[in-house]
């Protein structure tokens, strides 16, 4: 069995143009070779099942890559299709230089690979048949399937595999945000009951929690049509910053105030011009079971340090026409 992991990170030390050397996405779709099943590196004369037929149409589809590859190949270089097929194989011997051809060919290794594994397609397709149809098309030999036949055949071999590994990869995600949701909402709970015992922190009518830093001119109070301007620095409950003016290059930032998260939008208007709050913003007053991209998970507290710099004026109200353009004053 060919150790599939151990040659990731001497891949990364070489660059091949993705135009002409290594496969597209789309071109993955329709290769696959397994790490696990192997044959004897012995010639085919009849293919007998459908996966000996997807192994093969996989390679002769490849063909048209290898082919690409050699033309773009320096006029010193050529493809040695032994070393090619050395490549796919063993991928290549992290002790020893490298050929462009044996470079290729363990790109296409280890590409198919990771499609392999995130289509749970690693016990279906026989690597050397898969290789024979690759150099039966590029030597112009006699191959064993109707060129013209291949797409369809592929099309419905590939199609039920994967829609199978998405549906179980997607129940995988599923199961994970359940519990990852069921985990934060408790630790929510527990930080916000602690927090608001604390000294200075008071608790509005929809749980938003809130601290005074600095009192602002107690005069230019906040609207839910205004558009504010402010700094800010927002955190989780960890301490981990997930976003904050200081990145910007203003550090600052305008926005409408009916624009933002319902907690924002309370603790906002408690503020005046001039005013620094640090607010405690409960999941349900932010992103709620589904979390905000990337950064913020499902049911998290969001914790934001906020300078209120300006309430600038409306934005005065457009009328539009029927057209949906503006509309002109009558005379």
């Amino acid at each position: 069995m060919i150790n599939c992991l151990k040659y990731r990170n001497i891949a990364q030390k070489y660059t091949i143009d993705m135009n002409n050397k290594v496969l597209s996405f789309v071109a993955l779709v329709l290769l696959t070779v397994s790490c696990n099943k192997m044959s004897n590196n012995t010639q085919v004369n009849e293919l007998k099942n459908d996966d000996e037929k997807a192994s093969y149409a996989f390679g002769v589809n490849l063909s048209n890559r290898v082919l690409e590859f050699e033309k773009n190949l320096p006029l010193e270089d050529s493809l040695n299709q032994d070393q090619v097929k050395k490549g796919i194989s063993d991928v290549f011997d992290s002790s020893k230089e490298i050929s462009k051809s044996e470079f290729f060919g363990m790109q296409i290794g280890l590409q198919i690979q990771e499609f392999l594994r995130a289509n749970k397609m690693e016990d279906k397709i026989d690597k050397n048949i898969l290789i024979q149809g690759i150099f039966d098309k590029v030597n112009k030999g006699e191959l064993l399937m109707e060129e013209s036949e291949i797409p369809e055949f592929l099309d419905g071999y590939v199609r039920p595999l994967m829609e199978k590994a998405q549906k179980e990869n997607q129940e995988a995600v599923n199961k994970r945000r359940e519990k990852e949701s069921k985990e934060n909402q408790e630790e929510s709970t527990k930080f916000l009951e602690e927090n608001k015992k604390k000294q200075g922190v008071k608790v509005t009518d929809s749980g938003l929690q809130y601290e005074v830093i600095k009192e602002g001119d107690g005069t230019t109070k906040v609207e839910q049509d205004d558009v504010v301007s402010v700094k800010f620095n927002g955190t989780l409950v960890d301490g981990t910053v997930f976003d904050s003016t200081d990145k910007m290059k203003e550090g600052k930032v305008d926005f409408p105030v009916a624009n933002v998260i319902p907690g924002w939008q309370e603790g906002i208007k408690l503020m005046t011009k001039g005013a620094k709050y640090k607010f405690y913003i409960p999941s349900e007053l932010a992103y709620g079971e589904q979390g905000g991209g990337v950064a913020i998970g499902p049911n998290q507290v969001l914790i934001f340090e906020v300078e209120l710099l300006d309430v600038k004026d409306k934005e005065p109200q457009v009328q539009l026409n029927a057209n949906g353009q503006p509309a002109v004053p009558a005379e």
